[in-house]
């Protein structure tokens, strides 16, 4: 992979690598006991880990490998590529919510999980079923956290100079925020359509932080922020199970359902005290942590390698993060540096909320730790995004070899 060609490239390289092994260790050792009550073998979400990582790496050295430019000219392709499924789930999800189908009823190829439409199975019954895996699905709203940062990328390099503050129609003063914003929307609607609202504000969240680094003007940011956090509170409390996990945030745990995890979540955190209880040794992972290798993973991390352990996993993301955001402050092109960018929050802000939720700052969201929580979806996408960075990082690696040499 020329790691030879970037030292930078390589430590990058060296931190994913450490969080993807950590990760499938604590994947294996916090799902053994309920894979071998429930399968047979303690090993089947560890084997299943491991194939998503290679689909995973397999994307990432494609995107390491491929000539950035190319992805200009496909963008608009690939948002209305992800845009379908979005549409099929959001469809089936919006059905769902207003009564006109329920959990219980089969939809076919997007099934109910936990209240929610996320799922698009590819080969959902009477199709048969995929020996050891049984059913093969994905989630268009982790393929579209990858696909809103290239697109915002382009839209970015192409209009972030090109503000006419002249403009009678405000549409026209700036061109750069409004057509993010159009895009963002879209997958953002959508993907709130399932319901899954963390997800959404996921997708706002990485695209503001794009424009913000794109050197256009901030005004349009300035005026759109208000709007944008009123629509957040309106949406959040207009659920009812999003109201749930807020009251039960502020109220320390007063939902039953809610506050059994993080409860759970509190007990093994508290166990763990500086040092941990040692290495498998978990017993919050007996079938008392819900989530126990998607989003609770950290406690049970907390709960074996203790205070000590916690600070190691928050060390290795805060090392991601300067690399990440080194890479986009040394680029020179608008296309590159807005790119970084959005690769780098899209990590960053799925670190924070997971962290923030497990440790009781946030409400419990669902949003999976990168590299280390279980997952396919999250685990494929999220590795081929890693690629186009580690790729910024090897051209820019390359410029400054050629200028040197000149």
């Amino acid at each position: 992979m020329h790691l030879n060609k970037s030292a930078q490239n390589s430590k990058l390289i060296y931190i994913l690598l450490i969080l993807c092994i950590f990760g499938s260790f604590f994947i294996y050792n916090a799902t053994s006991v309920y894979s071998t009550l429930n399968y047979g073998t303690p090993y089947r979400f560890a084997i299943l880990h491991f194939a998503w990582l290679i689909i995973g790496f397999i994307g990432f050295v494609f995107f390491l490998k491929l000539d950035l430019n190319n992805l200009k000219p496909v963008a608009k392709l690939l948002a209305v590529g992800v845009i379908v499924p979005l549409i099929i789930v959001g469809s089936v999800g919006l059905l769902r919510q207003i009564g006109v189908l329920s959990c219980s009823t089969e939809a076919p190829f997007v099934p109910c999980i936990n209240g929610a439409s996320r799922w698009l199975y590819i080969n959902s019954p009477p199709l048969p079923a995929i020996p050891f895996i049984g059913v093969l699905g994905f989630q268009p709203s982790e393929l579209a956290k990858l696909v809103v940062i290239i697109i915002n990328a382009v839209i970015l390099a192409k209009y972030h100079t090109k503000d006419n503050k002249a403009a009678l129609n405000i549409l026209d003063r700036y061109p750069a925020f409004n057509y993010l914003m159009f895009y963002t929307g879209i997958f953002a609607f959508l993907i709130l359509l399932q319901p899954n609202l963390s997800t959404a504000l996921i997708v706002v969240m990485i695209s503001l932080a794009m424009y913000f680094a794109s050197g256009a003007s901030l005004k349009p940011l300035y005026l759109a922020s208000p709007i944008l956090g009123v629509l957040g509170v309106v949406v959040t409390l207009s659920s009812g199970y999003r109201r749930e996990r807020l009251f039960t945030l502020l109220k320390g745990g007063a939902s039953e359902s809610l506050g059994y995890h993080i409860n759970q979540i509190q007990i093994a955190l508290g166990s763990g005290g500086i040092w941990g209880v040692g290495l498998g040794q978990s017993r919050q992972k007996h079938q008392y942590l819900p989530e126990v290798s998607a989003d609770s993973i950290f406690a049970v991390i907390g709960e074996e390698m203790g205070f000590i352990g916690t600070v190691l996993v928050i060390l290795l993301f805060v090392l991601f993060m300067y690399k990440g955001y080194k890479i986009a402050l040394e680029q020179s092109d608008v296309f590159l540096q807005t790119l970084a960018v959005g690769l780098t929050t899209w990590v960053v802000i799925h670190f924070l909320v997971n962290i923030g939720a497990v440790v009781g700052l946030i409400p419990l969201t669902g949003v999976p730790l990168p590299f280390i929580s279980y997952g396919g979806s999250s685990v494929i996408f999220i590795l081929m995004g890693m690629g186009l960075l580690a790729n910024i990082s090897m051209e820019d690696s390359q410029k400054r070899k050629f200028k040197q040499r000149r």
